[in-house]
């Protein structure tokens, strides 16, 4: 969280180029989004069941600047409402074109391969974890400050290098204005470095092949990745990388992989009738150097990770404004998993109603147990967007 007086600043500096682009071509559009909820949870105790009721919420405002068709620029300011109150700055970018090239810097959000849920391409700002709110309208929406340059080479062809800068953590900077420490800054080797291309081959069923390198300067490792998608009805997508250190090389084949990643997917959206839309989606994660057996008596401090994980979405849209779906990560080394059953229900233009029910199933060790508080789950909300 950063303090007020140094939000302020940095707000001040930031909205100077918004205001030079409105003043010089200049549409600029503004938009507040709303997300208040109330939730049941239930904490099944060995001899009864007892219930926690909770409140809370989210709000974002964004700023975009697009009336000049060779820059754009965007900057929203996130507050979650939940059980701590936080105010983050979300985006804060430009995007120009210099030529050819396709400049963007500032903090965003840039994705490398495929994947909605798990994308072992996604090197940078990473989708391989479990920590994903699979009822929000965005599963991954981690941003960062970077600059990149992106060439088009082509139709669907493009090459594109990026940088991130070695940013100071939270604590640090606390440190730095609290007098603690003379500076919290870290040097310039936690640099991160990258570079990728994409081609899609049109005359071979418009596959398109991804591949790029990463290097993250703070931890000393080079990630290499590929990624193929393609499929026409039946859409499909397969990804891998590869993450290496110093101790990777020399150590043999095992050490060599320990740092294999990869995940795939397919998708199909149909039309069951003129008002009935039905979207399947399924993806799988594989990671090396997972554990492929169940781990008995794990440290709660410090769970296991397996070696394997799935993802299944099943949504029907009916009349535009109505979504019902069902969706579930799977952990089967443990046999557990996380199932979730909502809806949302567009009852006014920009105004949402949604209900969720969760569940989790599993032993008390297993990644998603059902015995602790929020295994179970109901939540109902309303969203609004003006």
């Amino acid at each position: 969280m950063i303090p007020n007086r140094a939000l302020m600043t940095l707000l001040m500096f930031l909205m100077l180029p918004g205001i030079w682009i409105s003043q010089a071509a200049a549409e600029t559009g503004t938009s507040v989004e709303l997300d208040l909820y109330n939730g049941i949870l239930m904490n099944p105790e060995p001899d009864n069941i007892e219930l926690r009721y909770l409140a809370g919420g989210s709000g974002k405002i964004r700023l975009e600047a697009r009336g000049n068709r060779n820059v754009r620029g965007e900057l929203s300011i996130a507050a979650d409402l939940g059980l701590t109150y936080t105010l983050t700055i979300d985006t804060a970018y430009i995007r120009t074109r210099l030529g050819p090239l396709r400049l963007t810097a500032g903090k965003t959000r840039i994705s490398w391969g495929e994947g909605t849920v798990f994308n072992a391409a996604d090197v940078i700002m990473g989708s391989t974890d479990l920590d994903v709110d699979l009822t929000s309208a965005e599963f991954r929406s981690e941003t960062d400050w970077l600059s990149a340059l992106y060439l088009p080479l082509g139709r669907f062809s493009f090459i594109e290098a990026i940088v991130l800068p070695p940013m100071p953590d939270t604590q640090a900077y606390q440190d730095y204005m609290s007098g603690l420490i003379s500076d919290p800054f870290p040097p310039i080797s936690d640099t991160g470095l990258g570079v990728r291309s994409s081609f899609t081959f049109e005359r071979f069923l418009g596959i398109k092949l991804e591949t790029g390198y990463f290097y993250t300067g703070s931890a000393d490792s080079h990630t290499g990745y590929l990624s193929l998608q393609g499929g026409t009805g039946l859409n499909w997508h397969l990804s891998s990388s590869l993450e290496m250190t110093g101790d990777s090389f020399g150590s043999g084949a095992d050490a060599f992989f320990q740092g294999l990643t990869a995940s795939g997917g397919l998708y199909s959206l149909n039309d069951v009738s003129s008002r009935v839309s039905m979207n399947v989606r399924m993806e799988a994660l594989y990671n090396y150097s997972g554990e492929f057996i169940e781990v008995e008596n794990p440290d709660p401090a410090n769970p296991p990770e397996y070696g394997i994980y799935g993802y299944f979405d099943f949504s029907l849209g009916i009349d535009s404004n109505l979504n019902v779906y069902l969706r579930s990560i799977v952990s089967p080394a443990d046999g557990s998993a996380l199932v979730i059953l909502g809806n949302t229900f567009n009852i006014y233009q920009g105004f949402t109603f949604y209900t969720n029910v969760s569940g989790s199933f599993g032993e008390s060790n297993d990644t998603y147990a059902n015995r602790r508080l929020g295994g179970y789950g109901l939540v109902t909300g309303i969203r609004y967007i003006y």
